[in-house]
């Protein structure tokens, strides 16, 4: 695959993973969206009720809110790279975006587990 065409689909990709992340946990925290097998925190402590799924997305929400942030100023320096150095440092600086979205839900979850066992 070209580098232009990587560092496209790999900018877009961490912009949609931060995108989904902010809104399912954010729709979950203010009672939206209910337990499913889909979508959300779905860990045995979030899942066990409707008030721990929902307090679970809460303290989640305490990572999570950074996430349209880390993709939109990933997505700047993503173009500057782009524009100063090349395609291979828009690649770069999107994958270093995937790797802190990831980071940030492997807290949430934590953090969203934690407090649903609470519930109980």
């Amino acid at each position: 695959m070209d580098d232009a065409i990587a560092a496209a689909v790999v900018l877009v990709a961490q912009a949609g993973v931060a995108a989904l992340c902010y809104v399912t946990t954010r729709r979950a925290a203010r009672g939206q969206l209910g337990p499913n097998g889909f979508l959300g925190i779905r860990t045995p402590a979030t899942r066990a009720s409707p008030e721990a799924w929902r307090r679970g997305h809460e303290a989640a929400m305490l990572y999570v809110r950074y996430m349209p942030w880390t993709a939109g100023g990933c997505a700047v320096l993503g173009v500057v790279g782009w524009i100063l150095a090349g395609p291979a440092a828009a690649l770069t600086v999107g994958l270093v975006g995937l790797a802190s979205a990831v980071f940030l839900v492997l807290f949430a979850a934590v953090f969203a587990q934690l407090a649903a066992k609470d519930v109980r």
